[in-house]
């Protein structure tokens, strides 16, 4: 998915910046006084905590090397217990070879009453979190309700390149946020501005421009870059990545001008990064030369040309690869210096080492296919117009079968051909070939539960539920079968809600065939399933359901929800009521349909068979991503659900 509203693209050079000095918008250990007895945010009287002040100033120099020099001052207001949180502060920088360095400032906590204490550079301390990362950690004493916490230090860096991203949100408002940049004459920049989403522009000049809207408001000038009165960002189910949603500053060097005057272009093309990547060891020498893979096609070719079709040649290849090798958990787009010979010794390899191997076999067996580039859900959006390659973390195989596109992904071996890995499902990809395609789920994923129930007088279920999983959802529940064939999964689930419970069997066929559908059958008895209260019987008729809360908790969410395929939940039930009892209370019937159809509940009760109930449940979202103005019809749509789930069916005893 592209972003016209999300992105604003600047570009300078330092004629346009810092043209003139301003006093910083907070001095250090000078707390107004409304600050410091502040007992309410009134913008978030929910805020445990709120970021007064975040304040960077970033400084490039050219000497004998470039220096990126970061100098940061934070000063946060504590607002309940719940923030104290904030008082462990811990700062990661990349100490790889010194690539960067961390100065402790000042850091101080100043109490309501007006006292304060200091803290030292004995009480800071640098940990090593891996080869390539450190992180500076220190904690202030005696935190209290009602205190300013602030701290400042510097960090100095040789990544000119591509500098670190400023954040203007957290998950606690951020009253004000500011970024100034000074940069000189011989480097230009491109200044991805990401945020803007539900902001309308209400003032543009020649070096002014003012968005204001749900996210506060942002005044970028020359160098300059102010974000006010931004709301928390509290992550919740049903994103990509957090960093998506939050307003940000992405640098890239674009060009470098030397001492002869020579204008040096940084910034690539989609072609000539594609170039790059074919004539790259680490990637297109593991399909493009023969040499890396001859040792593997030489001994699988003949079994592919003994197959008849194109589904077959690639069904083949897919399950031989996805089955032969074992993903290592990481994605990445490079092989890596090893070759496919290597790695089938190995017997495991990361997204991009399997899925070349499949390339290279679909190619062997005369498919065309190729490799897809994109960024997995967790590691976020992309930028369409500029090739960045570093905003890739994933590689797909796009291959043509019987006339038809279909998504290869070998790293889960009950995961159907034509459904990439769920973290994939991030709206685009790049086809090194085609340019940026759309890449989807194939279809709908579906729980869908049918159960036949006979009720005992004494309150007891017994009888049977059948299973029918399709799309992603049948992935889970082969893995299920897989570690545990009995079916103990059954009796865990069962024991959520029911404290007495016994499953006779737990079976299901082809548990390792990965098809899209899957099904299985539970026959259980539910001791103490209904209440027998004198001459009633209360009871829920639904004994399972995928969705047992609503995922959906914040009172607003300013930012999407993005689902990654369509779902529904699906309940059909047939209970035979205990002999001598009749319906005589249970809860309305319903329906309700979210706008353009995005999202359907159904509850539907038909007691015209005497002394059989059946009940009818759907809950469906077809649509994949709602915008904030759109949260709470999805909240409440999945609270009437939950809702339903636990009213109760009321029976009276009629002889």
């Amino acid at each position: 998915m592209r972003f016209p509203a999300l992105l604003l693209l600047l570009s300078f050079s330092y004629p346009l910046f810092c043209q003139t000095i301003k006093a910083p918008p907070i001095q250090f250990g000078q707390i107004p006084k409304e600050d410091l007895t502040m007992t309410v945010y009134e913008q978030d009287t929910s805020a445990e905590a709120v970021v007064l002040c975040d304040y960077e100033t970033v400084d490039i120099s050219i000497n004998e090397e470039v220096l990126v020099r970061k100098a940061r001052h934070r000063r946060i207001k504590i607002l309940n217990k719940n923030g104290f949180e904030y008082g462990d502060v811990a700062i990661p920088f990349y100490s790889y070879k010194k690539k960067e360095q961390f100065f402790f400032d000042q850091a101080t906590i100043h109490f309501p009453n007006g006292n304060f204490e200091r803290l030292n550079k004995n009480d800071i301390f640098i940990e090593e979190i891996n080869e390539y990362w450190s992180k500076a950690k220190f904690t202030f004493p005696k935190m209290a309700v009602g205190c300013v916490i602030e701290y400042a230090y510097y960090i100095n860096s040789t990544n000119y390149y591509e500098p670190e991203d400023w954040f203007f949100q957290e998950e606690i408002p951020v009253r004000r946020s500011e970024l100034r940049v000074g940069i000189p004459d011989r480097l230009g920049y491109n200044y991805f501005f990401q945020g803007n989403e539900g902001m309308d522009k209400v003032k543009e000049e020649k070096d002014l421009t003012v968005l204001q809207g749900r996210n506060g408001t942002c005044t970028i000038q020359p160098g300059i870059f102010i974000f006010e009165n931004a709301p928390a960002m509290k992550e919740e189910s049903y994103i990509t990545s957090m960093s998506d949603y939050l307003a940000r500053i992405r640098f890239q060097l674009s060009d470098i001008r030397h001492y002869d005057g020579r204008l040096e272009k940084v910034t690539n093309t989609w072609v000539n990064l594609r170039k790059e990547l074919e004539n790259s060891e680490y990637f297109g020498h593991h399909y493009l030369k023969k040499g890396y893979y001859k040792d593997i096609t030489e001994e699988l070719s003949p079994i592919l040309a003994g197959l008849p079709t194109q589904q077959e040649k690639a069904a083949f290849a897919y399950d031989f690869i996805s089955k032969k090798i074992s993903w290592n958990g990481r994605h990445s787009i490079y092989g890596g210096a090893e070759k496919i010979k290597e790695l089938f010794e190995k017997g495991s390899g990361n997204s991009a080492q399997i899925n070349l191997m499949l390339l290279v076999l679909l190619r062997e067996a005369g498919l065309t296919a190729g490799p897809v580039l994109t960024s997995t859900r967790s590691h976020g959006k992309m930028y369409e117009d500029y090739p960045i390659l570093d905003q890739f973390d994933h590689l797909l195989i796009l291959a043509e079968i019987d006339g038809a596109p279909v998504f290869l992904d070998a790293t889960e071996p009950l995961r159907p051909m034509g459904y990439p890995d769920v973290e994939a499902l991030n709206s685009r990809g790049w086809h090194l070939e085609n340019g940026w395609i759309d890449i989807n789920a194939p279809s709908e994923s579906v729980d869908a539960y049918f159960s036949e129930l006979t009720l005992s007088e004494d309150g007891n279920f017994t009888g049977k539920m059948i299973g029918m999983y399709r799309g992603y959802n049948a992935i889970p529940e082969r893995r299920h079968y897989l570690e545990s064939p009995d079916g103990k999964h059954w009796t865990k689930r069962l024991n959520e809600k029911f404290a007495e419970v016994e499953v006779a069997s737990a079976t299901a066929t082809n548990v390792s065939v990965p098809d899209p559908t899957f099904t299985d059958t539970v026959h259980f008895t539910i001791n103490q399933a209904a209440q027998a209260v004198g001459d009633f019987i209360y009871f829920s008729p639904i004994v399972y359901a995928g969705f047992s809360e609503n995922p959906f908790k914040l009172e607003a969410r300013n930012y999407p929800i993005d689902f990654p395929y369509s779902i529904r939940e699906q309940h059909n039930i047939k209970i035979h009521l205990p002999e001598g009892y009749a319906l005589d209370e249970t809860p309305e019937s319903m329906r309700v349909v979210l706008p353009n159809k995005g999202g359907m509940f159904i509850y539907a009760v038909n007691d015209q068979q005497p002394g059989v109930l059946t009940f009818n449940v759907t809950l469906s979202i077809k649509q994949l991503k709602f915008y904030p103005e759109q949260y709470a019809a999805v909240k409440e749509l999945f609270s009437m659900f939950i809702a339903k789930l636990g009213e109760q069916i009321v029976l009276k005893k009629t002889s």
